[in-house]
């Protein structure tokens, strides 16, 4: 498996692909809806919306980021200076281990374009591998609170590390 990751600004079809992956109880929380996929795949190439495609060294899309509110849950307390870090990967890749891996380079791209004092990442708080995967990465648990549809989430946050 390669660890080369490569960006590029989110297209139609890229959004697309990505609302096709489905995933294994109880990831499938995350599963989109058929009746939000046109106004997903319009919020995912909106370009202010910060979504960017991710891809391996073999040119296939393996998942995605998103920065700033696009990356925020409702119902959670943003207030502390922090840029916010989202993203997923494709279904297969889940448990492969390279997550931590993933988050450092979501920060990486983050801290080049956006030089942010912090880091923050909203987690539900069912998915423990992404708890563990933020908590690899630097991330301590910040706040927990319940979204108006009864899910808990967890938020995170890390000092950005300065060029010293």
């Amino acid at each position: 498996m390669s660890t080369k990751f490569s960006f590029s600004k989110m297209t139609e079809p890229d959004a697309r692909e990505i609302l096709t992956w489905r995933y294994d109880e109880p990831y499938d929380f995350y599963d989109p809806t058929d009746i939000d996929v046109d106004k997903d795949i319009e919020a995912m190439v909106e370009p202010t919306n910060l979504y960017l495609a991710v891809r391996d060294g073999d040119d296939q899309l393996i998942g995605y980021y998103c920065f700033g509110g696009e990356a925020q849950v409702s119902g959670g307390d943003y207030s502390e200076n922090a840029l916010d870090i989202g993203g997923g990967s494709r279904p297969d890749r889940l448990g492969t281990g390279s997550g931590e891996m993933f988050v450092r380079v979501a920060m990486d791209f983050g801290k080049m374009f956006f030089n942010p004092e912090k880091f923050r990442a909203t987690v539900a708080a069912f998915n423990t591998r992404a708890l563990r995967m933020c908590e690899k990465a630097g991330f301590v648990w910040s706040q927990r609170f319940t979204r108006a549809d009864g899910t808990e989430f967890v938020v995170l946050v890390r000092e950005a590390e300065k060029e010293g």
